[in-house]
């Protein structure tokens, strides 16, 4: 079987343009860091999420913002890497991206069973009162529907944790 040919060696039109995603590696390295740099908010809502509507929504909001960041950075680093898996720039930049998105998880781990434990008439009215969590719905139903299912919310931190293990 025939080598496969270098990535400067196929065509540009049939392979994806990672720009579109981000301009450079540098440039995804700072959404990293950006993420790496808020993500310590994450922490001021953990207990709080039965307290009012606004702040569960704050929550799920940083937290999505959060994740698409840290995702769409993973998928770039992880692309480039597929381009060319000999050059350590690019591991480097996927392990990165990849423990980026690691902690995130990590750093929410808590949600699932902080929702879990809202009595349920405190869940609906929240929803209720709040339009913006209208498309979150569905998600917190399926999160309170899984909690006879979860560990411990410190357990939980620590699984998502080592969850690049997994990927390893």
């Amino acid at each position: 079987m025939p080598p496969l040919p270098l990535r400067g060696e196929v065509p540009t039109e049939p392979t994806w343009n990672l720009e579109d995603i981000h301009a450079s590696p540098e440039a995804c390295t700072a959404d990293l860091e950006a993420v790496m740099a808020d993500l310590p908010s994450a922490g001021r809502y953990r207990g709080l999420l039965g307290e009012d509507a606004p702040t569960l929504l704050g929550c799920l909001r940083l937290r999505d913002r959060l994740e698409q960041v840290a995702w769409k950075a993973l998928y770039f680093a992880r692309n480039r890497l597929a381009e060319d898996r000999r050059d350590a720039l690019r591991q480097g930049l996927a392990d990165r991206a990849l423990a980026v998105w690691n902690e995130v998880v990590a750093a929410f781990a808590f949600l699932p069973g902080e929702l879990g434990g809202l009595p349920e008439a405190a869940f609906d009215g929240f929803v209720a009162h709040e339009p913006a969590l209208a498309p979150y719905r569905r998600h917190l139903a399926d999160m309170r529907a899984d909690r006879d299912h979860r560990l411990s919310p410190e357990a939980e931190r620590a699984l998502a944790a080592v969850g690049g293990l997994a990927e390893a």
